[in-house]
């Protein structure tokens, strides 16, 4: 993860960063933090199945100052309920912020609540992944009333909530 740092604070002009499946851990999640509000272009951050767990708190801090980034991708990575509270803290100032994906973190009732409350001030949010992750379909309902516009998208969530396809998006 350092030499991969030092390369994304060499190319402060870097506009995507897809990083999926390169065990990156929770110290690299701060080593890469650390140089992410360098990076003023980038849109697309991708972090997925990293086992990034409590690094997502660095990841958190960080995305204020990363004021062009449109997708944070942070499926299967453990961040649990205090990892969607530090990035809840956050999200209202990530204005351009378009789409969000936890899927697979191991979010309950108490992770959306802190994202429901929220979710009024993110107003270019336009999608929100929670597939797979141990919320009910109460919590799903309070998150879809939060921010009526935003596509709630939670598959395999509850098999009452599922469709034709298999699929629960909720809008």
């Amino acid at each position: 993860a350092n030499a991969l740092v030092q390369r994304i604070a060499r190319h402060p002009t870097l506009g995507a960063l897809r990083l999926a499946n390169n065990g990156i851990g929770p110290e690299g999640a701060e080593a890469i933090a650390r140089d992410l509000p360098r990076c003023l272009s980038m849109h697309h951050l991708s972090l997925n199945d990293n086992c990034v767990g409590r690094g997502v708190r660095a990841i958190a801090t960080a995305l204020p100052h990363c004021t062009s980034l449109d997708d944070l991708f942070l499926d299967t990575n453990d961040i649990q309920n205090q990892g969607v509270a530090a990035l809840a803290q956050v999200l209202h100032h990530c204005t351009n912020l378009k789409n969000l994906s936890l899927n697979e973190n191991g979010i309950t009732d108490l992770g959306a609540a802190s994202l429901a409350a929220v979710l009024p001030h993110c107003f270019a949010l336009r999608t929100l992944r929670l597939s797979t992750n141990l919320i009910s379909p109460e919590a799903l309902d309070i998150l879809v009333q939060a921010q009526p516009t935003l596509k709630v998208m939670a598959f395999g969530q509850q098999p009452d909530r599922r469709t034709e396809d298999n699929s629960s998006t909720l809008n």
